[in-house]
């Protein structure tokens, strides 16, 4: 997943304020996910989350409350507020002949990156 818009933020107020904000986002993804997947940062706006033995339409209906999450409830710095969006570049090993880790995380990463272009 793809924290959308960080550089505004950073050259607004800084790289502290954009620390901020990628704390936020993983601070709130460690609270929405089941307590058995697995989310770690890639680079400071994307994300991966793992889920064992769920298919990509799970994974879909995640990226969909991620978002519902972050629009309801957007960052508050001091006197402003942001709303964080997401983008999701999906795969699974159900259905796809994935090779292993390395395969399925390019997989996702090939998604994302044609939903950023098509969305740029």
């Amino acid at each position: 997943m793809h924290l959308d818009d960080l550089k505004t933020p950073r050259h607004k107020n800084g790289s502290r304020y954009e620390n901020e904000i990628v704390k936020y986002a993983a601070d709130n993804l460690l609270k929405i996910i089941r307590e058995e997947d697995i989310v770690f940062q890639i680079s400071p706006a994307r994300f991966a989350v793992i889920l064992p033995n769920q298919d990509s339409s799970h994974a879909l209906k995640l990226s969909k409350r991620i978002n519902v999450f972050f629009d309801k409830h957007p960052m508050k710095h001091d006197t402003s507020t942001l709303t964080l969006s997401m983008r999701f570049g999906v795969a699974s090993t159900k259905g796809f002949k994935v090779k292993g880790p390395d395969d399925l995380l390019n997989k996702a990463n090939e998604r994302l990156n044609k939903i950023r272009t098509l969305k740029a």
